[in-house]
């Protein structure tokens, strides 16, 4: 027995030595990986915090809000408009548009800041009605008046499924697809606040609308050119953002290959060292191995 003990003495060391060598080279020698999976936006608790403190306010300024009597209007110029788009009406849906156009001016120059309360009034009741719908499938007057043209895209989309997976984020989510919607109406290039538009933007990416169904998708799966259009204006927000890391996944996707390869080798020039690095580096050897077997 002593014998055989002695034999073994100093396996410890040795079987260290192969563990280290073996993490190194899994390390260091790439690994040919197909990419998935786009990184999301960062969001601080305290910007999601301060999102919705100013969303829970609205009602209390609501009470004691003395508005204008064009901001009434507009609002009740959105309100029958939702109501016109989801009876498909399309006199109504037209008589709608022309009523907000022609109050929308006097309302913002008697008061942005009462548009705007309108703008996020509106925003809190329509997530509490679709909140509503997604639990009891309670199709309420707010629900239509406020969705409108909404109810049909988020249907259409596979969204309706897609909300229940975003969790915490659904309440700050609904209020910004609302307020982008009302903004678009009264023809202003500004959509939601920034914290709202990062939730946004993260969805869109986890969840493209499926091909043809946005802004003339084609191409590849069809989602390809909407996810780098998502890209790019997510990296506006954020200019940290991995935006040559993220393209390359999505050039990977719809089969460009060597433009893959292009996004991965930029993103590494760039010298990021974060946890994307080793990433990029095996995804650029599937791109090349990739765009060769072509």
């Amino acid at each position: 027995m002593r014998g055989f003990a002695k034999q073994l003495e100093g396996w410890q060391v040795g079987a260290l030595v192969v563990f280290i060598a073996t993490s190194i080279s899994s390390v260091t020698i790439p690994r040919s990986a197909e990419p998935d999976g786009l990184p999301p936006p960062v969001i601080r608790p305290e910007q999601l915090y301060e999102a919705r403190a100013q969303s829970s306010q609205v009602a209390e300024r609501m009470k004691t809000a003395e508005l204008p009597r064009s901001a009434r209007i507009l609002g009740g110029h959105i309100r029958a408009l939702g109501r016109a788009e989801r009876d498909n009406d399309e006199l109504a849906i037209a008589q709608a548009h022309d009523g907000i156009l022609n109050i929308a001016n006097q309302a913002l120059r008697e008061s942005g800041e009462a548009v705007e309360l309108i703008r996020d009034y509106q925003a809190a009741r329509f997530r509490q009605a679709y909140l509503a719908f997604l639990r009891h499938h309670e199709e309420s007057d707010d629900w239509v008046e406020l969705g409108g043209a909404m109810l049909a895209q988020f249907a259409r989309n596979g969204w309706n499924v897609s909300f229940a997976s975003t969790g915490s984020h659904i309440d700050i989510l609904l209020e910004g697809f609302f307020k982008r919607r009302f903004n678009r109406l009264l023809g202003k290039k500004e959509s939601s606040s920034a914290t709202e538009e990062r939730v946004i933007l993260g969805f869109l990416m986890e969840h493209p609308p499926p091909a043809g169904l946005e802004e003339g998708n084609s191409g590849g799966d069809g989602t390809g050119p909407f996810l780098l259009r998502r890209i790019d204006d997510l990296a506006l927000l954020e200019p940290g953002y991995p935006v040559n890391y993220a393209k390359g996944i999505v050039l990977f996707r719809i089969g460009h290959f060597e433009a893959s390869a292009a996004a991965f080798d930029s993103f590494l020039l760039q010298g990021e060292s974060g946890p994307y690095r080793l990433r990029a580096v095996n995804y650029l050897k599937a791109a090349v191995e990739h765009s060769e077997a072509l």
